[in-house]
């Protein structure tokens, strides 16, 4: 019996407008290359490679994240990444299916900057799946296991959401009463060409409905970006 089904900051699908998403897309092509070079970084001194990753990071990185990195770095690791990035991780469809079927067994937790889950696709969710409850969390990063503070209370909101399951004091209002925007005073879309950013822009075409027989069906309107003339948001 599924109770509930926490996501902190997922990624379901890759958005082309983001610039860091179009970088990576055009870098990964070259996994060859990046893991013939991540070889010959791996055999660098432990103590190299650490202010490396930490200068790359800005000092970002917890201990524990720069250690588990240094173990990372080889070839073949890195090889098979950038492959499986440029090959499927990119350019795989989200079944969004699945938000409809899970409702509000289903908690999102999105945050500030996130590339992965941009802030144009929370409100996109949130007018087009209600059922699903979101949360805002402008102190988190999509990268919160670099710190082991930001770690602590990622696993606190998950015990809490747990909690709230499991006791079933949990009712359907409470759900939709918790549902948070970006900022106090920022309104849900009511559509898709609604959608206004932090910065009071439109993101532009960012919202495209696949207009392919099997997936314009109104509950399958995905996230996709098919269109080489949608417009290009601000990274």
């Amino acid at each position: 019996l599924l109770t509930k089904v926490v996501c902190m900051f997922p990624f379901l699908e890759a958005d082309f407008t983001i610039g860091r998403v179009r970088r990576l897309s055009w870098t990964s092509r070259f996994y060859s290359a990046i893991g013939a070079a991540a070889s010959l970084l791996s055999c660098l001194p432990t103590w190299a490679t650490s202010r490396i990753f930490k200068a790359l990071a800005k000092d970002n990185l917890g201990d524990h994240a720069v250690n588990t990195c240094c173990k990372l770095l080889s070839g073949p690791t890195l090889r098979q990444y950038f492959f499986l990035t440029s090959r499927y991780v990119l350019h795989r469809p989200f079944n969004w299916d699945l938000l409809t079927n899970l409702g509000d067994k289903v908690v999102l937790y999105c945050c500030p900057e996130d590339t992965w889950m941009p802030e144009t696709l929370f409100k996109f969710i949130a007018s087009t799946y209600p059922g699903v409850q979101l949360q805002w969390d402008k102190d988190q990063i999509h990268a919160f296991i670099v710190s082991m503070p930001r770690c602590e209370a990622a696993a606190q909101l998950v015990a809490r959401e747990a909690k709230r399951a499991l006791s079933g004091t949990e009712d359907a209002p409470a759900a939709k009463r918790r549902r948070r925007s970006p900022g106090s005073s920022l309104q849900t879309a009511s559509s898709r060409n609604d959608l206004v950013g932090l910065n009071g822009k439109k993101p532009g075409r960012a919202l495209l409905a696949d207009t392919s027989a099997e997936r314009c069906t109104p509950h399958k309107r995905a996230y996709r970006l098919r269109s080489s003339k949608a417009t290009t948001l601000q990274d």
